[in-house]
């Protein structure tokens, strides 16, 4: 899920600023994800849209590849009409999304970044 090699060469670019980055993408991630949720109850696909593509931003710079591509995945239904599977995909980026935060506290911890 995550590309540990780019993450490594990003957090070591970042030196001190590593930790305020990856707290920050844990937090907004999971806002992110609520929020998605909130369009999608609501049936506003062009606000799910703009999230989705915010979230898939902010996954590729912290080279979470898979949750990047699976945001991409829920742009593109949206803007193909393809609303049918909206809510798998939903779903899915979810599931993603907990799984990458896990890797990254892991990884951050391999890396004594404090």
């Amino acid at each position: 899920m995550l590309d540990k090699n780019k993450l490594r060469i990003l957090l070591q670019a970042l030196g001190s600023n590593s930790q305020r980055i990856i707290d920050t993408y844990r937090t907004s991630s999971a806002n992110y994800i609520t929020r998605m949720k909130i369009a999608f109850a609501n049936g506003d696909t062009n606000e799910l849209a703009h999230i989705a593509h915010t979230l898939k931003g902010s996954s590729i710079t912290l080279a979470a590849t898979n949750l990047s591509e699976k945001c991409h995945l829920l742009e593109q239904a949206i803007y193909k009409n393809n609303l049918d599977n909206i809510s798998v995909l939903l779903s899915h980026i979810e599931t993603i999304r907990d799984h990458t935060v896990e890797e990254l506290m892991k990884f951050e911890k391999s890396q004594n970044i404090k």
